[in-house]
């Protein structure tokens, strides 16, 4: 079962795909946070035979939503509409960024200094959100 993991982003944002036996999670690519966004994800569902899609939820430090959460929470609606079939989970993506830069092999740019910081960690870090929520399936086991 291959699951698609997202890091929602207001300019950007990370994709990831499990493989195929949904226990591992590998950074995949970042997408513009436009127009074509969720015409493409529907494609790479398609493409990739994704059957469980994982969305990092934004929350703040006592657990509420943070600005962008009404964001991700219309873009998720608007995935439930075009994928009817297809089950969307959330999962905590508090500081994945941070760890996602934390586990580059090459040497990141400092924080808030280049656009393209951000894109380097955006995939690692919709990463790190799949993969949190694959370990946590696994021990339901």
């Amino acid at each position: 079962m291959r699951f698609l993991g997202i890091d929602y982003g207001s300019k950007r944002v990370g994709l990831a795909l499990s493989d195929e036996s949904g226990r591992l999670a590998f950074p995949h690519e970042v997408l513009d946070n436009d127009e074509q966004l969720t015409p493409a994800i529907i494609q790479l569902c398609g493409d990739k035979r994704v059957e469980q899609i994982v969305i990092g939820e934004s929350l703040n430090y006592q657990g509420k939503g943070n600005p962008i959460m009404k964001r991700v929470t219309t873009f998720r609606e608007e995935l439930a509409k075009a994928l009817p079939k297809t089950p969307i989970y959330m999962e905590q993506e508090t500081l994945t960024s941070a760890a996602a830069l934390r586990t580059q092999t090459r040497r990141p740019l400092r924080p808030n200094r280049s656009e393209k910081k951000n894109k380097i960690v955006d995939d690692s870090a919709a990463a790190l959100i799949l993969q949190t929520h694959l370990d946590r399936q696994v021990s339901k086991l």
